[in-house]
């Protein structure tokens, strides 16, 4: 398992719809693994619009990697 998908199980918290805002250490984490699963070296450069779609795309991977592991209680 890569440091990018066990950072991802940890913090599957962070990847809701609902939530809005988010803090630089909670954007580095995101960060991280956007790049980890994509395979890219995106950097935070403060535009809003990167980053919802960034977290958009988090948001889906977070879903895809409950739905494929449903024994685990989140």
């Amino acid at each position: 398992m890569q440091d990018w998908e066990i950072m991802l199980q940890e913090n599957l918290d962070l990847f809701q719809p609902v939530k809005r805002i988010y803090t630089p250490e909670e954007l580095q984490k995101a960060y991280f693994i956007y790049n980890g699963y994509y395979n890219r070296n995106l950097k935070d450069t403060g535009c809003g619009s990167c980053r919802r779609s960034v977290i958009g795309h988090l948001i889906k991977i977070a879903e895809d990697w409950r739905n494929s592991h449903p024994e685990v209680n989140l």
